[in-house]
């Protein structure tokens, strides 16, 4: 073999060398985003989550002991359930945190006008995209509440 033949064997086996530790730092990194940054994005640590509700039953406030892990923001997914679910629209929020933020957050939910009388309670769950790769889900529920306003769940037959 002559010493040409030498350095090139060697110059391709040091760049497939190199090849192959790059891919594994590429997939390394790419682990960490799907699996463990920001996992978990936040924690409640009150559940289920205490309520308040307003003296004219038109709102109620949640009181959340919550410890925020992320600075992305988050998209919040409700619905009222007792034997029926009113599901509500998703409703964008940003929980701002510095490192381990841990407080309690005061959220405040409006009752629809036309959910009827009866025993509910709210079931969610709160979304944040921590990076392009993954989100992160908690899904969390509150106290049970009773609303006595007069209103009917009306049903029709045909």
């Amino acid at each position: 073999m002559t010493d040409n033949t030498k350095f090139i064997h060697r110059t391709i086996y040091c760049i497939s060398l190199l090849v192959l530790l790059l891919t594994g730092l590429f997939i390394s990194y790419l682990s960490y985003l799907l699996w463990f940054q920001d996992n978990p994005a936040s924690e409640i640590r009150n559940l289920p989550i205490p309520i308040e509700l307003s003296d004219g039953q038109t709102y109620i406030t949640t009181s959340i002991d919550l410890c925020v892990y992320t600075d992305a923001p988050g998209s919040i997914q409700y619905a009222f359930v007792n034997h029926i679910v009113y599901t509500m629209p998703p409703q964008d929020t940003v929980l701002k945190s510095t490192g381990s933020d841990c407080r309690v957050y005061n959220r405040r939910f409006n009752i629809p006008e036309e959910l009827p009388d009866g025993v509910y309670h709210l079931e969610g769950k709160t979304t944040y995209e921590v990076n392009a790769l993954a989100t992160r889900t908690q899904e969390w529920s509150t106290q049970e509440f009773t609303l006595n306003r007069g209103i009917q769940l009306v049903r029709t037959t045909k």
